[in-house]
């Protein structure tokens, strides 16, 4: 029975005032909705430094880690959150929630609402294939955000409920200035790299995509 978050750390301060400082080290987190969850209420009102490192997170409903903010503005992007770390994370067999059709559930690492933020040295796996909605999952994938390093993670054997993602790894709307680079995929039913769009404006943009390794992936 999965009730609440694991670690839930969230902000309702006005817009621009963020906190300062958040570091979660060491962390086991299974059998929540969201195993460790960042995000605020209002544009630039999030957290800055945040570091989350060495956990494990595992058997969650919706996501092993996500950040978030306020719906995206392209013709004045804000971001709620600055500065954030993942690193030496393993995100697994965090399936997805068949009763929500609102929103794509069942994914490894997210991060929104982010500027200047990387996902180092971790591992998702086995992620996805129960959730309700029409679109997603993935392993691990960054959306809403700029400056996003997504580099040296394997990502491998993502699932999806529908013939739609179950992806190793997404650069997905609104992502800028971002990089995936040095990663290794397998075995997932989606695409091993995405980067995708459907919004029509100037907010998805210089994106790099180099040096990663995709293998058996587009199982589905």
């Amino acid at each position: 029975h999965k009730v609440a978050e694991g670690i839930n750390i969230y902000s309702d301060r006005p817009a621009g005032h963020r906190e300062n400082r958040i570091v979660i080290k060491n962390v086991d987190s299974t059998g929540f909705v969201d195993g460790i969850s960042v995000g605020a209420a209002h544009p630039g009102a999030g957290f800055s430094n945040v570091e989350i490192s060495h956990c494990d997170v595992r058997d969650n409903l919706d996501n092993g880690i996500l950040t978030y903010g306020p719906r995206f503005n392209a013709k004045s992007p804000t971001y709620a959150n600055l500065a954030v770390r993942i690193s030496d994370v393993v995100a697994a067999d965090n399936v997805g929630n068949p009763l929500n059709k609102s929103r794509n559930t069942g994914n490894g690492i997210v991060l929104g609402s982010v500027e200047d933020g990387s996902v180092t040295g971790s591992t998702a796996y086995g992620n996805g294939g129960k959730g309700g909605a029409v679109a997603g999952p993935a392993g691990i994938w960054t959306y809403d955000s700029t400056h996003i390093e997504i580099a040296h993670n394997i990502s491998y054997d993502n699932r999806t409920a529908n013939r739609i993602d179950g992806d190793g790894f997404v650069l997905d709307q609104n992502v800028s200035n971002s990089v995936l680079e040095d990663n290794i995929s397998y075995g997932n039913e989606g695409a091993g790299y995405l980067v995708y769009s459907k919004q029509h404006n100037t907010a998805q943009r210089n994106n790099i995509v180099r040096d990663n390794v995709s293998s058996n992936d587009v199982r589905g």
